[in-house]
């Protein structure tokens, strides 16, 4: 019995996340900029590199860039682990993936989803100490991050369960970042003092 019901929610995973697929009609394809405008705006190679040159072009933001990092690297960890344990396979209907290298070519959870979800409350509760304007972020970071899960659905890159899972992982990343990994600010500058000359690049 237990096996039956998993194969149905398989069978329904399936069905929705494929209607939720833009597919290849003129007008959904009018859309695929957009959705690949989001997936691109979600890809840890932005985010990461967006931390490292911080990192070494503003030495003030150390602390700020070094965690960023952190728990963008930890997420790259987690996702990576996950998808070589579950191995699922990506929707059959994914096409124009640029980059799908090693575990990444598999489906669960969906890394775009963990990495937005938690991007959501690690950049809203240190880009500011004013709550009212932690607040504002927050929500504004949110829409995004949903927006974000959705261009996964509607490009094909990942069946719905991999996304709701995703934004899951994503918030609890955040949670053990801060109990396990979060950098002390002195540790973050003594970090960046080790490279004196890079704001000369």
């Amino acid at each position: 019995m237990g096996k039956g019901v998993i194969a149905k929610l398989q069978s329904l995973d399936r069905r929705l996340s494929e209607q939720l697929y833009i597919g290849d009609t003129r007008f959904e394809q009018a859309l695929w900029p957009m959705f690949k405008m989001l997936e691109w705006s979600g890809h840890g190679v932005l985010w990461i590199g967006l931390a490292i040159f911080a990192f070494l072009a503003y030495p003030e933001s150390a602390p700020f860039s070094l965690n960023l990092l952190a728990a963008l690297l930890f997420d790259l960890c987690v996702v990576s682990v996950c998808k070589g344990l579950v191995r699922r396979s990506r929707p059959v209907y994914n096409r124009g993936d640029a980059i799908t290298l090693f575990v990444d070519q598999f489906s669960f959870p969906s890394g775009h989803c963990t990495r937005a979800f938690m991007l959501v409350p690690f950049l809203s509760s240190s880009s500011t100490s004013d709550r009212d304007e932690a607040a504002s972020l927050y929500w504004m970071l949110l829409a995004w991050a949903l927006h974000v899960a959705a261009s996964r659905l509607a490009l094909g890159r990942h069946y719905l369960s991999d996304v709701l899972a995703g934004a899951l992982i994503g918030l609890l990343q955040f949670q053990a970042f801060l109990l396990v990994i979060a950098l002390p600010v002195h540790a973050c500058f003594a970090a960046r003092a080790a490279f004196p000359g890079a704001t000369d690049l």
